[in-house]
């Protein structure tokens, strides 16, 4: 069978095309959302790894922050290049301030959210990352198909409910109660945009 130019392959069911994806030629692997990957023993990092393996060459893309998850990094560099990192306890020790400490009814496991020698692996990350801002990566877009408009802030924060009201619910839901206080609080402006903004024979979606 011959090899698709190009072939889009949801990480959902990655694990299940992996055969077929390693008997044919792949020149270039591009996995978006990369940070998928962190779970080492995943099944859809594993099948990840044999394709970036059987590849030619491998981008890695991701626009979501991780914030505090130094250790996370390692899946996604070993991912664009196999046995480069070296192995991972090792890494997680230089870089995740890797440590045992003792948990109650658990007993000694391994910490490493922490991290270490953040200049060095970020003189490091210099060989495998490129940063491309806002400005520039819409600049190659086409033209916006959507128009979003956000209600200001003071806007949003004009109660319209009862303060009655506000202690029964709050009282009852801790949780949902202050989202639908919100939601209730924004109606009125949303409608409004609605109004103003609908085409004919258009439609428009709230979020």
């Amino acid at each position: 069978q011959e090899a698709p130019r190009y072939l889009i392959v949801p990480w959902e069911i990655l694990d299940a095309h992996l055969d077929w994806l390693l008997s044919i030629p792949i020149g270039v692997a591009i996995f978006d959302e990369v940070q998928r990957v962190q779970d080492r023993q995943g099944k859809w990092s594993n099948a990840a790894r044999k394709v970036a393996a059987h590849a030619r060459r491998v981008l890695a893309l991701s626009a979501t922050p991780a914030p505090n998850c130094v250790r996370d990094l390692y899946s996604m560099l070993d991912l664009l290049a196999a046995g480069s990192q070296g192995t991972f306890w090792p890494w997680a020790k230089r870089y995740s301030a890797a440590a045992e400490k003792f948990i109650e009814g658990v007993g000694k496991v391994w910490d490493t959210s922490g991290a270490s020698n953040i200049p060095e692996l970020r003189a490091r990350l210099r060989f495998f990352a490129h940063k491309v801002d806002k400005a520039r990566s819409h600049k190659a877009l086409p033209p916006l198909r959507r128009i979003v408009h956000y209600i200001p802030a003071g806007d949003l924060l004009a109660d319209r409910v009862a303060k009655k009201d506000r202690v029964a619910r709050a009282a009852k839901d801790r949780l949902t109660a202050p989202l639908m206080l919100a939601a209730r609080r924004a109606r009125p402006y949303a409608m409004q945009l609605i109004r103003e903004n609908l085409p004919p024979n258009g439609k428009i979606v709230v979020f």
